[in-house]
């Protein structure tokens, strides 16, 4: 089962992009996240979230805790 595990962590981390947009159309924020078969845990997978960023005009507004 380790050896399964372990195959399936070499295989790149499958990643997802979220966007936070205004009623426009326009963006706000965006937020990339990865994930990642774990080797311990019996491969439960992880989330690895990076990259969080919020335009300066739509900062205090909770758009980051949105995204999250």
């Amino acid at each position: 089962k380790r050896l399964t595990l372990w195959r399936e962590r070499k295989k790149p981390p499958r990643c997802r992009i979220f966007v936070a947009r205004e009623e426009g159309g326009k963006i706000c924020g965006t937020a990339m996240c990865y994930s990642c078969p774990s080797l311990t845990e019996e491969g439960r997978p992880f989330l690895v979230v990076e990259n969080v960023v919020v335009s300066e005009e739509c900062r205090g507004m909770g758009v980051g805790r949105l995204l999250f």
